[in-house]
């Protein structure tokens, strides 16, 4: 009788290799991770450091970062089929850890720490102004109604002033995403959501190093460019004109690093334009001038793309290819190029792109490449050398000045 009425025992689920360990990430990196209410000393994510491990049951990990609104996460050892917790991304599989991956935008901030944030950001943006005297005979981008822009020639000396426009807005009708959609893509593990609300770059807030009460927060913030044209004894001419004539050009965002620290109770904001080649001059690395090139040499040119920094001004271009070099010829000679992009000494001056054979590399190994030079001055894609006439022979070609401005710019990456 006992025999066949003692209770079986209850089986013991099976813990699937990597199923009890976990990498957890966390952006704004000052902020504290807990686990079953104890805090944790260090963090780690996959590249820096070793797993978490965890025993059997369920455990609640939580993430606070002031003045951002807590995270609080559930999870359960073995995993079960549908896991509650919506910062787990996706891991856990063929023996490799699971990923925790907390992170904040401008959405979980209040309106009044939004704001302020919003406004510091663009006071970064505002630094990074230039202006420019644009000479009769020269071409720029001008605004036509409904929604279009053109090219118009300059009839009289004018002064343009070129602006930097921070878009926070979620309801934006540009679009910041390499593929044209409105979700952000920058983030390592699951952190998806509205672009205009700053992409959290978890592959830069990763590293154990990068945090503390002094680290800062990386993200990836939006802008787009407009010029304003006045005459020379100060009347305005133009105001918000795009830095483009193509439909990319005026429904485009740019993209933006940006450092954000928490000091005290107020925020600091700095834009991360370092270059990442020895090749270009540090006083080179502040391209945004150059992100509209970028946009318009995919619809226009085909050639392979080098960029030679890591700076807003290739970002934008370097989200577009992801990482792809495929793009093969001109379309005249059917010869492969490299476009090396770099932005003249002053901003506002134009941006311009060393074209060299894909055979050559820049620095050049051959000791006389053959360069073709475009340039990208308000707004206006131009041919600055005869290859490049020779190339593209719709392209307008620079006048003398332009040229001159093109020349000594290649000269800075040592064509």
């Amino acid at each position: 009788v006992q025999r066949f009425t003692s209770a079986s025992p209850t089986p013991v689920p099976t813990l699937i290799p990597g199923d009890d360990k976990f990498f957890i990430e966390a952006s704004p990196p000052w902020g504290t991770v807990t686990v079953d209410g104890h805090a944790l000393k260090t963090l780690s994510s996959p590249g820096f450091g070793k797993p978490l491990q965890l025993s059997r049951g369920t455990h609640i990990i939580a993430w606070h970062a002031d003045p951002f609104p807590p995270e609080v996460c559930n999870v359960y050892i073995p995993s079960l089929v549908r896991e509650p917790c919506q910062y787990e991304g996706q891991g856990g599989s063929n023996g490799s850890p699971r990923v925790i991956s907390f992170s904040a935008t401008l959405g979980n901030l209040s309106q009044s720490q939004r704001t302020a944030l919003v406004a510091v950001s663009q006071a970064v943006l505002a630094k990074l102004q230039a202006s420019e005297t644009a000479l009769p005979g020269e071409l720029y981008a001008r605004f036509q109604p409904p929604q279009s822009a053109t090219t118009v020639t300059v009839n009289q000396t004018l002064h343009a002033t070129l602006h930097y426009h921070l878009d926070t807005d979620p309801n934006s009708n540009r679009s910041c995403n390499p593929y044209g959609n409105s979700v952000c893509s920058f983030s390592s593990f699951g952190n998806q959501g509205d672009c205009h609300l700053f992409c959290t770059l978890n592959f830069f807030n990763s590293s154990s190093a990068s945090r503390g009460e002094n680290a800062a927060w990386e993200v990836a913030a939006f802008f787009y460019p407009t010029w304003d044209y006045s005459t020379a004894s100060g009347r305005s001419l133009a105001q918000g004109q795009p830095d483009g004539t193509s439909v990319n050009n005026l429904t485009t965002d740019y993209s933006i690093f940006l450092n954000i620290r928490r000091v005290g109770q107020t925020w600091q904001v700095s834009a991360n334009t370092a270059a990442s080649n020895n090749s270009v001059p540090a006083s080179q690395s502040q391209a945004q001038a150059c992100s509209a090139i970028h946009k318009q040499l995919t619809g226009i040119l085909d050639g392979c793309i080098t960029l030679t920094s890591n700076n807003p001004a290739c970002a934008s271009f370097e989200n577009q290819v992801d990482g792809n070099t495929s793009y093969t010829t001109t379309e005249v000679d059917k010869v492969s190029v490299n476009w090396n992009i770099v932005p003249a000494r002053d901003p506002a001056q134009g941006c311009v792109a060393a074209i060299v054979p894909a055979h050559d590399t820049v620095p050049a190994t051959t000791p006389h490449p053959q360069v073709a030079y475009c340039m990208y001055r308000f707004g206006v894609l131009l041919a600055a050398n005869s290859l490049a006439h020779h190339y593209w022979p719709d392209l307008p070609v620079a006048d003398s000045y332009e040229q001159s401005i093109a020349q000594q710019t290649g000269a800075g990456i040592g064509l």
